[in-house]
């Protein structure tokens, strides 16, 4: 669907953008960013799934098949201040 769809979707069930954003304690800005695919928020998109009852990929085809990527770990522990013998030099 394009966010045209999914907006209309929504209004036609006496859903608003502001209703969602509520819900999940984001600002409207958000939701509509999600819509528009400029976002990803899980969560948000699952609630809009459940209120249109279409699955994940008929609304947002575009997040099919991708996945979220695991953050790279700090090598150094929190709080641990950086001091030329815990730096290592680049190869």
């Amino acid at each position: 669907m394009n966010p045209l769809e999914i907006r209309v979707e929504l209004m036609r069930r006496g859903i608003t953008i502001s209703e969602i954003a509520k819900k999940h304690k984001v600002v409207p800005m958000t939701v509509s960013s999600v819509i528009y695919g400029k976002f990803q928020n899980i969560k948000i998109m699952k609630s809009i799934v459940k209120i249109i009852g279409k699955s994940v990929s008929e609304i947002f085809p575009e997040y099919e098949g991708k996945q979220k990527r695991k953050p790279k770990r700090n090598p150094y522990k929190l709080g641990e201040r950086l001091t030329k013998e815990n730096i290592q030099p680049v190869a």
